[in-house]
C-alpha cells in the first residue's frame, strides 16, 4: 500500500506543477495562495471527490459482475 501513497505524492506533485506552470506562477509562490487566488481545490479534495463520485456510480450500478469485483478486490 506504501507504492500508492507514493504514486499519490508524485501525482499531487504535478498537479501543483502543472498549474504554477500553466498560470505562470513562480515555483517557489505559496500553493496555499495561489489555490485560493485561482480558485481552486486543493488535490486531495479533488481526489476525494473523485473517489467518492465513483463509489456512488458503483453502489447505483445494477451489474452483479461489477459489483462482485468492487467487494472483492476493494
Amino acid at each position: 500500500m506504501m507504492r500508492l501513497y507514493g504514486s499519490l505524492d508524485k501525482l499531487r506533485s504535478a498537479y501543483v506543477k502543472c498549474i504554477k506552470v500553466f498560470f505562470g506562477y513562480a515555483k517557489y509562490y505559496s500553493v496555499t495562495t495561489m489555490l485560493t487566488e485561482l480558485n481552486l481545490q486543493k488535490f486531495d479534495t479533488v481526489i476525494d471527490k473523485c473517489r467518492n463520485s465513483f463509489q456512488r456510480q458503483i453502489h447505483a450500478c445494477e451489474n452483479g459482475i461489477i459489483h462482485f469485483v468492487y467487494l472483492h478486490l476493494m
